[in-house]
C-alpha cells in the first residue's frame, strides 16, 4: 500500500480522472476483422532474416514453474521470398474472421453420447478427446497443473499456427498450412530454426500420444494448448475444433515473431497471418502464465516470469509490463541480451517486443484496456485463441468438441494492484499522447470527446511527460482515449480527495468503506465492476452536486435505479464509475385532482403498484417487482396491460432531470422538447432522471390472469408458434395481454409452452376471456394443464405474476426483503406486424431449443411477448413520435439462460446456446429482414445494437446528445455516441 500520498499523486490521479471522460476505444464485444488473403488491403510484409544463434523471441506464452531448457521465442517475422515451396498451391482459408464460425458440417448424432468412465459429448467422434485429455492431464500436465508442460504446449500452439503468409500464397508460393500439426509432423524441418528451439521434447510428447490414439498433430496441439489454459487459474475456456489432416508439407521459414523484433515488424508479419494489432494484444494475455527460459542464458533467470501471478491469467501482466523498468533481471550490470528489456522489479523478466507494444500508438489503448478490464480481456483472449487455433483451416469441415474441455479453475477476479514499492506514477501512459490533444491514434476506432477541466483544486493540470507539470489554458482538453487504471488508485490507498471533499453531505461509498462491497454487487452476476464511488442522493438538488463534482473530476456517471440492467449499466458497465445511487429517493405523490402521479427515480414497480391501488389507480408496468421505475421507463417498459395502455414511457408527460453539466431541468413536449423525446426512449445517455409526471389509469374493475401448458415435439410447438402468430396478428382485445413462456421438455425433441397473460376488464366484457382465448385454443391439442389466477382484482393479478401470494403485501413491498441475484446471458428480437416470422423460422428455434435446449447445462427460459395486433395501444404512436422506435412490433422476445446455479462463473457455451437460439430465428428469414431489439433486455455483445435498438431514430439521439452532453459525460457501453 502506497503511504506516501502527496500533491504529484493528486494530481496525477486528476489526470487520469479527467482521462475517464472520454471513449475512443472500441465498444465492449466489437469485432476486429482481419481481410481476406486476396485483399488488396494486406501489406507488404519485408523478408527479415534471422540466425541460429540463442533466440529471443515473445512466445514464452505459459505457467512459471521449474525451468526447463527451452527457448522463449516466437520466431522471426514476415515472410521469406525463399520460402521453400514446389508448387503454387491456393491458400487455404486464412483466419479472416474474428472468431470460428459455428455452422460446422457434422451434425450430431442424436443426444449426449456416453464416453470413457461415464462422461458424455454431444458428438460420437470427440469421445476420444476424453482419453486424450486423461493422457495430457496425467503425463504432460502433472495431473492438470499450471506447469511447465503446459506452457510448453501454449507456446506450440501459436508456433503451430502461426505458419501461413496471405503474401506469400499471392506471390504463387507455399504460404504454409496455419494450424496443421505441421511443426510435429515435420519436426526435421521445422525444428532446425532457431525460433523453435526449446520445443523438441513438447514436439516429441505430443507426437506420442496423437500417435496413440489416433488422432491428427493439428488437433492434438490445439486441445493442449485449451487443456492448459484451464489448469491455470483465470484461464477462459477456448473452443476446440476437431478433424485437422495431417499436413504434408513443411511451414515455410521465418514466420515466427521474435522479442526484438520491432513493433511494425511484428504487426506486419500478424497481419500477413489475418490478425489485427488488437487482436495480438490479446494474445498476449498467454505471457500472464509465462517465463522466460532462453532470451538470457544466464542460470539465474532461466524461468523468471513476466509479472508477479505466473500461475494465474490475469491483467496483472498488462499493469506490470506499463511500469517503468528499473532493474536488469538476475541482478546483471552488463550488455542485456537481446530481446530483454528492463524490468520494473527484481525477479522478473521483461520482453523488449511486451515492453514496445505496451507503448506504441497502435497497440497501447488495447494494452491499457486490458490492464484495467479483466473479464473482458479473458473473453477477447478466447476469442482470439479460438481464431488462432483455425488459421489456415477450413471450420466447416470441422467438429466442435469444446465440451471435452475441462472445467475451469477456482478463481475469484480482481483488480490487478501495483508490486510493493511500486507507486502509481511508475505506470508509464502512453495511450493518448498528452501533446496531442486535438488528434486521434493510427488505428483506433471512434473519436475522442472533450473534457471539461477547472482551475479549482488543482483540477485544470496535468503531467506534460516531458516538461513537467503545467495547467491546461481553457476549459475544455481533447483527448483521445480513455482510461479505467484510476482505480488502482483505489486499491492502492490513493484518495479520492477532490471528489469526497466535493460530496460533503451526500452519503457516499468509497472502495474499502462499509457496504461498499455489497452496493456494488450487480443482479446479473456475470459482472464484477468497481465504482469510483457510489452516491446516494435524496434530492434533486444533491443529484445535481454528485453530477457537478463527476464531472470536475472528470468521471464518467450513471445513474442507478432498481439496479437490474441486464449488462450492469448501472454500475456504469465497467469499472472506475461515479454511481448515483437513485434508492433513496422513493417519494409518490398522487393527485386525484387529475388523476396523476409524480414519481421519484429510486421506486420500484412493486412499491409503485401497490401505493397506486390503493387510490384505485394504476399504470402500465413489467411483472418484477423489483425492477426500478428509472430504467424501465426510460427504455419502454412492457407489462400484460400495455396493449390497453401502452409501454411504461407512453403516459409520462413531465421529466424531471440533471444535465451532465449539473443543471436542473424540467422536459414536456412544449418545454426542451427535444429532450423529453430524447428521454422517453433513451434517457440515461442524456441525464439523471430525478422523477417523471404521468398519467395514471383507473384500476380495472375485474382482472384474472390464466395459464395453459403444453408439452410438445418440435414440429408440433412450431404449429403452435406459427398459430400465436396469426392469433395476434388478427387482433385480440385490447384488455387482454399474453405472452408465450418456453421452456425444457422433459424429453429431448419436445419443449414446454405456457399460454401466460391477464385479463384487465369486466368477465363479459368483448364476449369474456374465453371466448378472445378461443381463436388460439381452437388450433391448439388439449392443453396438459389450465388454471385461471388470482381472486378478479386487478393487485392480486401483479401478485400472481411477480410476487408472492404468501409473503407481506404479496410480495410487492420491495423494503421488505432484499433482491435477489443470477448470472445469466440473454438477448432479444422485436419481430414486426409487416415481416412476420416464416414457418420455417419458427420449426428451427423449436428444433433447435428441443436438441440443444434439452443438452444445455444452463438454465434457460424464452418469452414470446405480445405486443402489438391491430387494438395495441403499443403500435398507435409514430415510430418518430419518442426514441422508443420500435412501434410495429408484433412480438418481443426474450432470450434468456442462467448459469446451472444461479451464481458465477457464467458457463461459455452459455453464450454459445442463445447466440444459436437467435440464429436459428434470424438464419432463416430473408438477408434483408427487418427485426429488432429491446433495450430493456440489453446485450453488449449485440454488434449493430444502433440499429437494433433505435433504428432511424439514432441520428437524432446523436445530434441531441452532443447538444446536452458534448463531454460524454452520462457513458456506458451502450450509450449514445456523440
Amino acid at each position: 500500500m502506497i503511504t506516501n500520498f502527496n500533491l504529484p499523486f493528486l494530481r496525477l490521479f486528476t489526470l487520469i480522472s479527467l482521462l475517464l471522460a472520454v471513449n475512443a476505444l472500441p465498444r465492449q464485444g466489437a469485432v476486429y476483422p482481419a481481410p481476406s488473403p486476396s485483399s488488396s488491403s494486406w501489406p507488404s510484409v519485408t523478408p527479415v532474416a534471422t540466425t541460429s544463434t540463442p533466440s529471443s523471441g515473445w512466445g514464452t506464452t505459459s505457467p512459471a514453474s521449474a525451468p526447463k531448457s527451452t527457448s522463449d521465442s516466437w520466431g522471426s517475422t514476415s515472410a521469406s521470398a525463399s520460402a521453400s515451396a514446389s508448387a503454387s498451391p491456393s491458400p487455404r482459408a486464412s483466419a479472416s474472421s474474428s472468431t470460428p464460425t459455428s455452422s460446422l458440417t457434422s451434425e450430431l448424432t442424436g443426444g449426449q453420447n456416453t464416453c470413457s468412465k461415464g462422461r458424455s459429448a454431444k458428438n460420437a467422434v470427440c469421445c476420444v478427446w476424453y482419453d486424450v485429455l486423461d493422457d495430457i492431464q496425467a503425463n504432460l500436465f502433472s495431473g492438470g497443473q499450471c506447469d511447465e508442460g503446459a506452457h510448453d504446449s501454449l507456446r506450440l500452439t501459436f508456433h503451430d499456427a502461426i505458419g501461413f503468409s496471405s503474401s506469400l500464397f499471392s506471390q504463387g508460393q507455399w504460404g504454409g498450412g496455419g494450424a496443421d500439426g505441421s511443426i510435429i509432423a515435420h519436426s526435421d524441418v521445422e525444428m532446425q530454426w532457431g525460433f523453435n528451439d526449446g520445443l523438441q521434447d513438447i514436439v516429441e510428447e505430443q507426437r506420442g500420444i496423437a500417435d496413440k490414439h489416433g488422432v491428427s498433430y493439428g488437433d492434438i496441439i490445439q486441445f493442449a494448448g485449451a487443456v492448459s489454459v484451464r489448469n491455470c487459474a483465470g484461464g477462459p475456456k477456448i473452443q476446440f475444433l476437431s478433424g485437422r489432416s495431417h499436413q504434408p508439407q513443411a511451414s515455410p521459414p521465418n514466420l515466427v515473431p521474435e522479442a526484438f523484433h520491432s513493433v511494425s515488424t511484428i504487426l506486419a508479419r500478424m497481419a500477413d497471418a489475418g490478425f489485427s494489432a488488437n487482436e495480438l494484444v490479446d494474445l498476449l494475455a498467454s505471457h500472464s502464465i509465462g517465463f522466460q527460459e532462453n532470451v538470457d542464458t544466464n542460470p539465474n533467470v532461466a524461468g523468471t516470469p513476466f509479472d508477479t501471478t505466473p500461475q494465474v491469467l490475469d491483467s496483472q501482466f498488462y499493469l506490470e509490463v506499463m511500469l517503468k523498468g528499473t532493474v536488469q533481471t538476475g541482478g546483471g550490470t552488463g550488455q542485456m541480451s537481446r530481446g530483454e528489456a528492463l524490468s520494473p522489479i527484481p525477479g522478473e523478466f521483461r520482453l523488449e517486443s511486451d515492453r514496445a507494444l505496451a507503448r506504441d500508438s497502435r497497440t497501447s489503448c488495447r494494452w491499457e484496456e486490458w490492464a484495467a478490464q479483466e473479464a473482458n480481456m479473458q473473453s477477447s483472449f478466447a476469442t482470439a485463441m479460438a481464431k488462432l487455433a483455425i488459421t489456415g483451416q477450413d471450420p466447416s469441415k470441422l467438429v466442435d468438441c469444446s465440451d471435452v474441455i475441462p472445467a475451469a479453475q477456482p478463481y475469484t477476479p480482481k483488480l490487478p494492484s501495483l508490486p510493493p514499492t511500486k507507486q502509481f506514477s511508475d505506470i508509464e501512459f502512453s495511450c493518448p499522447n498528452p501533446d496531442g490533444l486535438n488528434g486521434g491514434l493510427s488505428g483506433l476506432a471512434g473519436s475522442g470527446s472533450s473534457a471539461s477541466g477547472s482551475s479549482q483544486n488543482g483540477k485544470g493540470q496535468q503531467p506534460n511527460r516531458n516538461k513537467g507539470w503545467q495547467t491546461i489554458p481553457g476549459s475544455v482538453n481533447k483527448l483521445p482515449t480513455k482510461f479505467q487504471l484510476f482505480v488502482l488508485a483505489l486499491t492502492t490507498g490513493l484518495a479520492l480527495a477532490d471528489l469526497k471533499s466535493d460530496l460533503t453531505g451526500v452519503t457516499t461509498m468509497f472502495p474499502g468503506s462499509s457496504g461498499y462491497a455489497d452496493a456494488s454487487k450487480a443482479f446479473n452476476r456475470r459482472f464484477s465492476f468497481q465504482p469510483a464511488a457510489i452516491a446516494f442522493p435524496t434530492t434533486a438538488n444533491q443529484v445535481a452536486q454528485i453530477v457537478k463534482a463527476g464531472a470536475a473530476n472528470g468521471m464518467k456517471i450513471v445513474a442507478r435505479g432498481g439496479g437490474h440492467s441486464y449488462v450492469a449499466n448501472g454500475l456504469g458497465g465497467e469499472s472506475g464509475t461515479l454511481v448515483v445511487d437513485m434508492s433513496n429517493m422513493k417519494a409518490i405523490n398522487i393527485d386525484s385532482s387529475d388523476n396523476t402521479v409524480q414519481v421519484q427515480m429510486g421506486n420500484r414497480l412493486g412499491d409503485i403498484a401497490l401505493a397506486l391501488n390503493a387510490a384505485g389507480r394504476a399504470l402500465p408496468h413489467g411483472t418484477c417487482p423489483y425492477v426500478g421505475i428509472g430504467g424501465h421507463s426510460s427504455f419502454g417498459g412492457y407489462g400484460f396491460t400495455s396493449r390497453q395502455w401502452g409501454l411504461a414511457l407512453d403516459p409520462i408527460t413531465t421529466i424531471n432531470a440533471v444535465l451532465a453539466n449539473g443543471t436542473r431541468v424540467s422536459a414536456t413536449k412544449s418545454q426542451n422538447s427535444d429532450l423529453f423525446w430524447a428521454l422517453r426512449g433513451a434517457a440515461p445517455s442524456f441525464a439523471i432522471t430525478t422523477s417523471i409526471k404521468l398519467n395514471t389509469f383507473p384500476v380495472p374493475s375485474h382482472a384474472i390472469g390464466f395459464s395453459y401448458t403444453w408439452e410438445l415435439d418440435y414440429k408440433s410447438a412450431a404449429d403452435a408458434f406459427l398459430a400465436y402468430q396469426s392469433y395476434s396478428l388478427a387482433g385480440p382485445p385490447s384488455v387482454m395481454g399474453s405472452e408465450l413462456n418456453i421452456g425444457r421438455g422433459s424429453t429431448r425433441g419436445t419443449i414446454s409452452i405456457s399460454l401466460v397473460g391477464g385479463w384487465y376488464a369486466p368477465e363479459k366484457s368483448n364476449g369474456g376471456i374465453q371466448h378472445a382465448l378461443k381463436p388460439f385454443l381452437d388450433q391448439m391439442p388439449a392443453p396438459n394443464d389450465h388454471k385461471m389466477l388470482g381472486n378478479g382484482t386487478y393487485i392480486d393479478t401483479v401478485v400472481q405474476f411477480g410476487g408472492s401470494e404468501d409473503a407481506p403485501e404479496g410480495g410487492l413491498n420491495t423494503r421488505l426483503q432484499p433482491d435477489g441475484t443470477d448470472t445469466f446471458y440473454a438477448k432479444s428480437l422485436m419481430t414486426t406486424m409487416g415481416s412476420p416470422v416464416s414457418k420455417k423460422a419458427f420449426r428451427a428455434f423449436a428444433k433447435y431449443l428441443s436438441e440443444e435446449g434439452f443438452d444445455s447445462d444452463t438454465n434457460w427460459f424464452m418469452q414470446i411477448e405480445q405486443y402489438g395486433g391491430p387494438n395495441s395501444a403499443i403500435n398507435t404512436p409514430s415510430s418518430d413520435s419518442t426514441a422508443f422506435f420500435r412501434r410495429d412490433v408484433l412480438f418481443t422476445w426474450q432470450l434468456y439462460a442462467s448459469s446451472s446455479d444461479s451464481k458465477p462463473p457464467y458457463p461459455a457455451d452459455g453464450f454459445t446456446f442463445v447466440d444459436g437460439v437467435a440464429n436459428s430465428v434470424t438464419d432463416n428469414m430473408p438477408a434483408d429482414w427487418d427485426y429488432g431489439a429491446y433495450t430493456n433486455y440489453i446485450d453488449i455483445r449485440l454488434e449493430d445494437w444502433q440499429q437494433r435498438y433505435y433504428g432511424s431514430n439514432y441520428p437524432r439521439l446523436q445530434k441531441i446528445k452532443r447538444a446536452v452532453d458534448p463531454n460524454n459525460v452520462f457513458e456506458f457501453p451502450t450509450s449514445i455516441e456523440l
